[in-house]
Protein backbone atom coordinates (compact mmCIF):
# COMPACT_ATOMS: atom_id res chain seq x y z
CA UNK A 1 0.00 0.00 0.00
CA UNK A 2 2.80 2.43 0.79
CA UNK A 3 4.93 1.24 -2.11
CA UNK A 4 3.17 3.33 -4.76
CA UNK A 5 3.51 6.71 -2.99
CA UNK A 6 7.05 5.83 -1.95
CA UNK A 7 7.92 4.89 -5.53
CA UNK A 8 6.41 8.10 -6.89
CA UNK A 9 8.31 10.26 -4.41
CA UNK A 10 11.58 8.41 -4.96
CA UNK A 11 11.17 8.59 -8.73
CA UNK A 12 10.66 12.34 -8.57
CA UNK A 13 13.63 12.75 -6.21
CA UNK A 14 15.88 10.58 -8.41
CA UNK A 15 14.89 12.54 -11.54
CA UNK A 16 15.70 15.83 -9.78
CA UNK A 17 19.08 14.50 -8.62
CA UNK A 18 19.94 13.31 -12.14
CA UNK A 19 18.90 16.66 -13.61
CA UNK A 20 21.12 18.47 -11.07
CA UNK A 21 24.04 16.17 -11.90
CA UNK A 22 23.66 16.82 -15.64
CA UNK A 23 23.59 20.55 -14.91
CA UNK A 24 26.81 20.20 -12.88
CA UNK A 25 28.58 18.57 -15.83
CA UNK A 26 27.96 21.52 -18.07
CA UNK A 27 29.14 20.88 -21.63
CA UNK A 28 31.89 18.38 -20.82
CA UNK A 29 32.36 15.41 -23.16
CA UNK A 30 31.34 12.00 -21.82
CA UNK A 31 34.89 10.83 -21.06
CA UNK A 32 35.59 13.97 -19.01
CA UNK A 33 32.26 13.59 -17.21
CA UNK A 34 33.43 10.18 -15.99
CA UNK A 35 36.71 11.72 -14.80
CA UNK A 36 34.79 14.50 -12.99
CA UNK A 37 32.52 11.98 -11.26
CA UNK A 38 35.51 9.93 -10.10
CA UNK A 39 37.29 13.09 -8.95
CA UNK A 40 34.24 14.19 -6.94
CA UNK A 41 34.24 10.82 -5.18
CA UNK A 42 37.99 10.67 -4.53
CA UNK A 43 41.27 9.89 -6.16
CA UNK A 44 43.64 12.29 -7.85
CA UNK A 45 42.60 15.87 -8.47
CA UNK A 46 42.20 16.45 -12.23
CA UNK A 47 44.65 18.79 -13.96
CA UNK A 48 42.06 20.19 -16.35
CA UNK A 49 40.37 23.20 -14.68
CA UNK A 50 37.01 22.50 -16.36
CA UNK A 51 36.95 18.92 -15.11
CA UNK A 52 38.09 20.04 -11.65
CA UNK A 53 35.34 22.68 -11.61
CA UNK A 54 32.72 20.10 -12.61
CA UNK A 55 33.99 17.74 -9.90
CA UNK A 56 33.76 20.58 -7.37
CA UNK A 57 30.17 21.32 -8.40
CA UNK A 58 29.29 17.62 -8.09
CA UNK A 59 30.87 17.41 -4.63
CA UNK A 60 28.99 20.52 -3.50
CA UNK A 61 25.78 18.99 -4.79
CA UNK A 62 26.49 15.78 -2.85
CA UNK A 63 27.11 17.79 0.30
CA UNK A 64 23.85 19.69 -0.16
CA UNK A 65 21.95 16.40 0.00
CA UNK A 66 23.08 15.99 3.61
CA UNK A 67 21.94 19.45 4.65
CA UNK A 68 18.67 21.22 4.54
CA UNK A 69 15.95 22.11 6.96
CA UNK A 70 15.01 18.51 7.72
CA UNK A 71 18.49 17.15 8.51
CA UNK A 72 17.99 16.98 12.27
CA UNK A 73 14.50 15.52 11.86
CA UNK A 74 15.90 12.84 9.51
CA UNK A 75 18.61 11.95 12.03
CA UNK A 76 16.15 11.91 14.94
CA UNK A 77 13.73 9.59 13.11
CA UNK A 78 16.59 7.29 12.07
CA UNK A 79 17.88 7.25 15.67
CA UNK A 80 14.44 6.38 17.05
CA UNK A 81 13.91 3.54 14.60
CA UNK A 82 17.49 2.36 15.23
CA UNK A 83 16.79 2.41 18.97
CA UNK A 84 13.67 0.33 18.46
CA UNK A 85 15.64 -2.19 16.43
CA UNK A 86 18.33 -2.37 19.11
CA UNK A 87 15.64 -3.01 21.73
CA UNK A 88 14.41 -5.84 19.52
CA UNK A 89 17.92 -7.27 19.33
CA UNK A 90 18.32 -7.03 23.11
CA UNK A 91 15.02 -8.88 23.53
CA UNK A 92 16.39 -11.77 21.52
CA UNK A 93 14.83 -11.16 18.11
CA UNK A 94 17.16 -12.40 15.42
CA UNK A 95 15.13 -10.56 12.75
CA UNK A 96 15.93 -7.23 14.43
CA UNK A 97 19.64 -7.60 13.58
CA UNK A 98 19.05 -6.77 9.94
CA UNK A 99 17.31 -3.38 10.41
CA UNK A 100 19.57 -2.54 13.36
CA UNK A 101 22.65 -3.10 11.22
CA UNK A 102 21.26 -1.27 8.20
CA UNK A 103 20.06 1.69 10.26
CA UNK A 104 23.38 1.82 12.11
CA UNK A 105 25.19 2.11 8.79
CA UNK A 106 22.81 4.83 7.59
CA UNK A 107 23.21 6.79 10.84
CA UNK A 108 26.99 6.50 10.62
CA UNK A 109 26.89 7.73 7.02
CA UNK A 110 24.92 10.82 8.13
CA UNK A 111 27.92 11.71 10.29
CA UNK A 112 30.83 10.44 8.18
CA UNK A 113 29.95 11.24 4.55
CA UNK A 114 29.47 15.03 4.94
CA UNK A 115 32.90 15.28 6.58
CA UNK A 116 34.47 13.22 3.80
CA UNK A 117 32.81 15.33 1.10
CA UNK A 118 33.94 18.56 2.81
CA UNK A 119 37.55 17.30 2.76
CA UNK A 120 37.17 16.45 -0.93
CA UNK A 121 35.76 19.91 -1.68
CA UNK A 122 38.72 21.45 0.12
CA UNK A 123 41.21 19.39 -1.90
CA UNK A 124 39.44 20.25 -5.17
CA UNK A 125 39.28 23.94 -4.24
CA UNK A 126 42.88 24.32 -3.14
CA UNK A 127 44.45 22.33 -6.00
CA UNK A 128 46.92 24.36 -7.99
CA UNK A 129 47.07 23.96 -11.76
CA UNK A 130 50.17 22.04 -12.93
CA UNK A 131 51.47 24.98 -14.95
CA UNK A 132 51.32 27.32 -11.92
CA UNK A 133 54.58 25.89 -10.51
Amino acid sequence: MTGVPFGLLMGRWAAKCERDVRHSHGDLPADEVAVARRAAAGGPVPDDPQVRSAALRLANQQLAQFGGRTRMLRIAVLALVFGGSVVGVLNGSLWAWLPATALGVVLFSQWYLPRRIRRRIESLSTATPPDAD
